[in-house]
């Protein structure tokens, strides 16, 4: 699968969504309507970057991302109130970016 389905937004009550081994290369804005959502695994596909909307996961508390393209994170996500946990390996962070992500994501747990 290269990209999700509308209808994926009907299910927009899930607390659990898995989307991990498919070829994403982005996510779609109606992802921040799934405001139950409490983990979010996205981990082996081919995302560059993250659309904002995610930062709508008020209830978000765990965010796979590993084995992606990513090289940075929508700031906004740090103002998930409930987010505890991203991971971050295999991606294309510099040390540089995930010195400041480290800082910028005090409350949270990056695993690089």
């Amino acid at each position: 699968m290269v990209g999700l389905p509308e209808t994926l937004e009907q299910l927009n009550q899930r607390k659990v969504l898995l989307l991990h081994y498919n070829k994403l290369a982005t996510l779609p804005i109606f992802l921040g309507a799934f405001r139950q959502l409490e983990e979010l695994t996205l981990c082996f596909n081919h995302l560059t970057n993250l659309p904002a909307s995610i930062a709508q996961l008020n209830s978000l508390r765990v965010l796979h991302l590993h084995h992606n393209q990513l090289s940075q994170l929508p700031l906004e996500l740090n103002s998930l109130p409930q987010l505890e946990k991203i991971t971050l390996w295999g991606n294309a962070f510099s040390l540089k970016n995930q010195a400041l992500l480290s800082e910028v994501f005090d409350r949270v747990a990056l695993v690089f």
